[in-house]
């Protein structure tokens, strides 16, 4: 039956998405549309092209079918890749958090040790002082 939907092309806007904006956040969808364009656009590789048409016996449409599915295996590949390096990095910054906060607690340690250390020796000269005045005292009531 000529003139249904199901017979019809659908017409699209140009995509300008690439290979280089495969992100962790890339949908499914992001993927395939990256494959398409590349196929549409030409910048696909010629011998991976050629290798599946002449797999296909010059059947374009199945070749462009097989074209696209491979790219989008090689695209979620990258999208994995970025999501492991996503995740790398965040653990990174983890680590590093954490090492700043270590620093940090030991520098308030080392700080609370030096006051009471300070303090001690404040109370010490304190305990001396109030020993030699009371030796003074006795010696001036004798």
């Amino acid at each position: 039956m000529a003139g249904t939907i199901r017979d019809s092309q659908p017409t699209f806007k140009p995509s300008s998405k690439t290979a280089s904006d495969v992100t962790p956040s890339s949908t499914d969808d992001d993927l395939y549309e990256i494959a398409a364009n590349e196929i549409e656009c030409g910048t696909f590789s010629k011998g991976v092209w050629t290798r599946i048409l002449v797999h296909n016996n010059g059947d374009v449409e199945k070749t462009k079918i097989e074209c696209i599915k491979l790219r989008f295996d090689e695209l979620e590949r990258v999208r994995a890749r970025a999501i492991e390096a996503n995740v790398w990095q965040k653990e990174r910054e983890e680590r590093l958090r954490l090492q700043e906060l270590l620093h940090e607690t030991a520098r308030l340690d080392l700080e609370r040790k030096n006051k009471l250390a300070a303090e001690m020796k404040r109370y010490d000269i304190a305990r001396k002082a109030g020993a030699i005045a009371a030796r003074l005292i006795k010696k001036l009531h004798i």
